[in-house]
């Protein structure tokens, strides 16, 4: 399909074309997903929720209405198509022929190759499409608003976690789409009052609602459904847009555009950055974590009642020597806890030894200070190069510094070092690596380790990304 559609375009984006389908089809081969440990392919269609879906299926659908019902359909019956029209594959048809010949394009369009199928509904006064009733009063077709029977009150609570300009913007916004959709005023001003009580009930105050009423009180359905409508209120943006910073939301979001604004001029000081970055910060929120993200996550991990049971008993949580490398005589067995620095007791809640990849790690000075580090190999192997940093006077490594500016190479025994959390390899993939080093900044900052111990900084930007 989507190379028919792209083929009628210009021969000099032949290879571009070429491109297109290639990257289409590792998208449709190669959906999988995961189901009670076991993978599974999807062999037919596009992913749900993907966001090539809605453009690939408009595609499919244009040359499914090209081939099937603007060329092969008798001529008899598509001259009873006064309008068409279609959004993605819900389909608005007005019908001046009668109800046999509608049934035989019906059953034309449901005779296909395209393996769709095709449900109908007929109504001689109104017909639903979208969020739209249409229906007839004095031989005029109107419009208005239209919300499922089964539809529940699902506006955004004025009290979520949300940007404030977000929430403010909710009811004008929801308001504008009901004058929008309503032709006839008297129906528009039924549905304001209607939509004013669910926002009461979702905790919105009378004054924004008020404010959001009279904004909305003087425009017309004519006006807002022109493409070019400018919004009153809205300002035009320039051809080019400043750079964004975009972050999840947070409590502390308004305190950390206030730091950044704070700091803004420094910016302005360079004079390349200057023209990109704009003449004050943008923050762009995307959405945090929820309590339905924590309590009901999309890939559960089988419980311990679920897995198989045999007679070795399952690795018990802490950091083990693993009794077969050098690093070894340095390791500290760590069961289940520890505290530095801060006197918090922390528990260790996964199972390590020398040997295990992707850890965060601590090592311990002779005098006391740690240093916290993150290694993707085994961890005996990053435990040896500590050790050769400090015999080789390496400056590159804090530890090393530290060690032979307060300390002698027969000392070097003498420290030690143990796990502190592991990363494991999802089902799902991911970056790992950007994962671990997040879990490394985190442990820093939990255990004070810059301003109490040997780390020199923290590495923010794995956060950013």
């Amino acid at each position: 399909m989507l190379q028919l559609t792209l083929s009628a375009r210009d021969a000099t984006l032949y290879e571009h074309t070429l491109m297109l389908l290639d990257l289409t089809r590792l998208v449709l081969e190669n959906n999988v997903f995961l189901h009670d440990g076991r993978w599974f392919r999807q062999c037919q269609g596009v992913a749900m929720g993907a966001k090539f879906s809605p453009s690939y299926a408009n595609l499919y659908m244009g040359q499914f209405e090209k081939k099937h019902l603007w060329s092969n359909c008798p001529t008899h019956i598509t001259e009873h198509i006064l309008y068409w029209g279609r959004y993605i594959d819900d389909i608005l048809t007005i019908w001046t022929g009668n109800i046999p010949d509608l049934n035989l394009l019906i059953e034309h369009l449901n005779t296909n190759e395209f393996n769709l199928v095709f449900t109908h509904k007929v109504d001689a006064t109104q017909i639903e499409f979208l969020d739209l009733l249409l229906y007839i009063t004095n031989n005029k077709i109107m419009s208005r608003l239209y919300r499922k029977p089964s539809a529940c009150n699902s506006i955004l609570h004025a009290q979520s976690a949300h940007p404030l300009t977000q929430i403010r913007a909710i009811p004008y916004g929801e308001m504008v789409r009901i004058r929008r959709n309503c032709t006839d005023t008297d129906v528009f001003k039924q549905e304001l009052k209607s939509l004013t009580e669910r926002f009461k009930a979702r905790g919105y105050n009378n004054k924004l609602i008020s404010a959001a009423s009279k904004r909305i009180s003087n425009m017309n359905q004519h006006t807002l459904l022109l493409k070019s409508h400018k919004l009153p209120g809205k300002k035009g943006s320039p051809n080019r847009r400043p750079v964004s910073f975009i972050t999840q939301y947070s409590p502390v979001s308004k305190t950390v555009l206030r730091i950044l604004k704070k700091h803004w001029h420094l910016l302005m000081l360079d004079s390349c950055l200057k023209n990109s970055v704009g003449m004050s910060p943008t923050m762009v929120h995307t959405r945090g974590r929820t309590l339905r993200n924590m309590l009901c996550p999309s890939f559960l991990c089988p419980s311990p009642s679920t897995r198989p049971q045999g007679w070795i008993p399952d690795k018990p949580n802490g950091f083990y020597k693993c009794g077969c490398c050098i690093s070894c005589r340095l390791a500290l067995n760590k069961t289940v806890s520890f505290a530095y620095n801060t006197g918090t007791t922390h528990h260790i809640k996964t199972f390590m030894n020398c040997n295990t990849k992707y850890t965060v790690y601590c090592l311990i000075c002779v005098c006391g200070l740690i240093y916290i580090g993150s290694s993707i190999r085994p961890l005996k192997e990053r435990i040896q190069e500590h050790v050769r940093a400090i015999r080789n006077i390496n400056t590159n490594y804090p530890l090393a510094v530290h060690f032979n500016s307060l300390h002698g190479e027969k000392d070097l025994l003498n420290i030690r070092f143990h796990g502190i959390t592991h990363i494991p390899n999802s089902p799902r993939w991911g970056d790992r690596t950007r994962d671990l080093r997040r879990c490394e900044a985190k442990w820093i900052l939990k255990l004070r380790s810059v301003e109490l111990g040997l780390n020199t900084d923290r590495e923010l930007h794995y956060f950013l990304t």
